[in-house]
């Protein structure tokens, strides 16, 4: 009875730990950015700590005649060091854009800072998180003869409860209750945990290590080392090895995913969800067969050839089961799209994620005959575990992607786990040569039939030509030519602009930069083609700032739209940064007369961040005096909730929030949400005068004319004055768009309900009208006769075409 509570209690220590990394990875995210480098090395970061305490308590808990009782004080000092850390956060946010305005805002040193500071932060409590497996092996599996299936138990109990925590925080808790809630269940579950553990070392009897006990396959024999027992620096290797196959693999099958998924904080956590759940079920393979009386060293290469066979398997299996690529649930409402993510990742991840699931635990088995101390030995292999883990994870973003590519990338860490049965193997010659045969001959299978050459990389309808791809960190980026178009792709079905909306893209910088008086600076956050910064390359400003997050965008603007820019990349007025928009924006020093907030995809994952109460306060924060925040929104991707979420949100920072048509369309229009900083009238003289100048400039777009200009006015918003006054707050602690926009993007398909068409775009502009009148609107104070006059041309040729449906 007191076995099966430590174990479930070392379950919910699972739990509560991949349950408090998913929090602890959201707030670095939001502090340090979500740039592919910056998301890497604060992982690498916890997962370092992670080792280091494997490592140093594994040694200790071996020494200990009450391991449980270390384990307890383990999951105390989580507790009470994940309470310092969250006042701890505060501290770092505001003292982090200062740090960061000494040294280099991209490159080598700000990415190092970054590490530095996330170790900083995770260090302590993954130090003692680490601690608790070696410690509850030693508390439970004393005896070395019982390492192999009770190491394997723990481990694979432990991980599922890390599935299930991964499960609760990413996908369900942090959507309802909001970071600051999930955060105190998070430190109340470590604090109960400890509890308990010091309750149950209270009753348990001290422990000494079982050194001598009978082992079936000894070191050595009589005739010297025995020929079925691994040595002790293979078996370390092969622990390096599998957490370096194993991480690698994680971040090319979450790339894998990314091609045929919309990409929400949902799918991520069912990714990470599934990959845990598929190893805990391999670590409790591996206990069972740790309970067999067989060789160990035949298990583990069969292991290592399974897990190498359906790794190397994957990419043709997964192109099969999506059709080449194909968008998963295309019209499928939420919980049907759920289901066919689970059926997918099942279908393709499922067997090589339990057999490599089923390599390190196994590996407890085979180092038992070199044990002295289970709890010191669970704590060095899973510490050189971790280790390889770090490096895979960093491995696979950085190397098999970008030098290899996704598939290959695959087959290579495929290619892996057959070395690492052989190298087990070698060690049953030359009594049984199938343990070196068969890794040999997969290694050539991967190598020489198994070549994903041919299968698709994007996937693009016949009349479309894929000019180049690259394959980066940070996605997949592709340039598509069509006979009407050329645009570029990210990951399959992200479209980050092209030549056919080229007027409609330029006009998202010349509405805000003529609504200011006198623009100098403008900061854009995001680039995608480039076209619409290149909008403000026709007016008289001084400093251009484009932040994009993905660079091979940049590279693919600079290379095929170079002729679309209007000299962006020569002109000495503009600077291209590649970094978080929000965090270079947050870390900087300057300010700015406009900042632009791109046509962002509401419901990818990272992307509600940029509409949070945060973002704009920082936006607000960096406006110079009478400046103004362009934040753009597809209505064809958002509902009135989304809408009203996002203006409400604005509205709380801005003193007046003006609405700008960014079209004439019926229906899928984009509508500009225009931050002022100061509710100062416009000038009416000086946008004419601009405006005429500006036209010689843009002959065949949208503003050609002062009358165009102010025929895309719709009206203005204040806090007094709203449709959206009783919309919730999207803020940091509680991130409504990010956890609500995946859901209505799926009812939308499945026709649960609607985006905002043209009816309810002209509901907002009839509210508008009603309750703030053109003659009574504050902003349109020094407009004359003739202005009004286009206003209202404008909204009824915009009303004509939406009635015209």
């Amino acid at each position: 009875m007191k076995s099966f509570a430590a174990l479930l209690l070392f379950f919910l220590s699972g739990f509560n730990g991949l349950f408090l990394e998913v929090l602890w990875m959201r707030q670095l995210r939001l502090l340090l950015g979500s740039t592919a480098q910056a998301v890497s090395l604060v992982l690498a970061a916890f997962f370092l700590g992670i080792a280091l305490g494997n490592h140093w308590w594994g040694k200790r808990a071996g020494r200990s005649k009450n391991p449980l009782r270390i384990y307890a004080w383990l999951e105390l000092a989580v507790g009470l060091l994940a309470v310092g850390l969250y006042g701890l956060s505060s501290i770092y946010e505001t003292l982090f854009p200062h740090v960061l305005s000494l040294t280099e805002t991209t490159g080598i040193p700000i990415l190092f800072f970054k590490f530095v500071l996330g170790m900083a932060f995770l260090l302590p409590p993954c130090f003692f998180m680490g601690g608790t497996f070696p410690a509850m092996t030693q508390h439970l599996y004393a005896k070395r003869t019982d390492l192999g299936r009770g190491g394997a138990l723990l481990y694979g109990m432990n991980t599922l409860g890390g599935a299930c925590g991964a499960f609760c925080s990413g996908f369900l808790l942090l959507g309802w209750i909001g970071f600051r809630a999930c955060y105190v269940v998070g430190v109340l579950l470590s604090l109960g945990i400890a509890a308990v553990g010091f309750a149950l070392s209270l009753q348990t009897r001290t422990t000494s290590p079982d050194h001598n006990a009978e082992n079936p396959f000894p070191t050595r024999t009589e005739g010297g080392p025995n020929p079925k027992v691994p040595p002790w620096g293979v078996i370390k290797a092969l622990a390096f090895a599998s957490g370096f196959a194993t991480l690698a693999l994680e971040v090319l099958w979450t790339r894998m995913f990314e091609q045929v998924l919309h990409n929400s904080v949902y799918t991520f956590s069912l990714i990470l969800v599934a990959f845990l759940v598929s190893i805990g079920i391999g670590g409790g393979i591996a206990s069972y067969l740790a309970r067999i009386q067989i060789e160990p060293t035949r298990v583990l290469v069969a292991a290592g050839c399974v897990a190498g066979l359906t790794t190397g398997l994957t990419p043709f299996l997964f192109t099969e089961v999506t059709g080449g690529l194909g968008y998963l649930g295309e019209s499928q409402g939420w919980w049907g799209y759920v289901g066919t993510i689970s059926r997918t990742m099942a279908l393709t991840v499922l067997i090589p994620g339990i057999a490599m699931g089923s390599f390190f635990p196994y590996l407890l088995k085979m180092a038992e005959p070199h044990t002295l101390s289970t709890g010191k030995t669970a704590g060095i292999l899973t510490s050189i575990n971790t280790v390889g883990g770090v490096l895979g994870s960093l491995a696979g973003a950085f190397f098999f992607l970008e030098v290899f590519g996704l598939w290959n990338g695959i087959r290579a860490v495929g290619s892996i786990y057959f070395w690492m049965a052989l190298a087990a193997g070698v060690h049953l010659l030359p009594r049984n040569r199938a343990g070196t045969v068969v890794p040999v001959g997969g290694i050539l299978l991967l190598l020489m039939v198994l070549n994903p050459a041919g299968l698709p990389v994007v996937k693009v309808s016949r009349d479309k030509e894929i000019l180049e791809y690259w394959e980066g960190s940070a996605g997949t980026v592709a340039v598509v030519e069509s006979p009407k178009t050329r645009s570029i792709l990210v990951n399959n079905y992200y479209t980050l602009g092209g030549r056919l909306a080229k007027k409609y893209q330029e006009t998202m910088s010349h509405i805000p930069l003529l609504a200011h008086p006198d623009p100098e600076s403008v900061f854009y956050i995001g680039m995608g083609t480039g076209i619409t910064a290149a909008g403000s390359m026709v007016h008289p400003v001084e400093k251009v700032t484009i932040c994009e997050i993905i660079p091979e965008a940049v590279e693919a603007s600079r290379q095929y739209f170079h002729e679309d820019v209007r000299g962006l990349f020569e002109d000495s007025r503009v600077e291209i940064v590649v970094e978080d928009g929000r965090l270079f924006l947050a870390a900087s020093d300057r300010r700015y007369d406009v900042i632009i907030g791109d046509l962002f995809i509401p419901w990818k994952a990272g992307t509600g961040n940029l509409y949070s109460l945060e973002n704009y306060r920082s936006g607000f924060r960096h406006l110079k005096e009478g400046g103004v925040y362009a934040q753009w929104i597809p209505l064809y991707q958002v509902s009135d909730f989304e809408l009203g979420v996002i203006a409400e949100t604005m509205l709380e920072v801005f003193p007046a929030v003006s609405v700008w048509r960014g079209d004439f369309f019926a229906e899928k229009s984009i509508v500009l949400l225009l931050g002022h900083k100061q509710a100062t009238a416009f000038d009416p003289d000086r946008i004419n005068a601009r405006a005429e100048q500006l036209s010689e400039e843009t002959v065949g777009f949208p503003l050609n004319d002062p009358k165009d200009f102010w025929m895309h006015y719709c009206g203005s918003m204040s806090r007094e004055n709203s449709p959206f006054d009783e919309y919730p707050i999207n803020r940091d602690d509680l991130p409504i768009i990010e956890y609500t926009a995946p859901i209505t993007m799926r009812k939308e398909r499945a026709g649960e309900t609607e985006f905002i068409g043209g009816k309810e775009f002209l509901e907002l502009m009839d509210w508008l009208r009603e309750n703030s009148p053109w003659g009574e609107d504050p902003l349109l104070k020094n407009a004359g006769v003739k202005e009004l006059g286009w206003i209202d041309e404008g909204y009824e040729r915009h009303r004509s075409k939406i009635r015209g449906l």
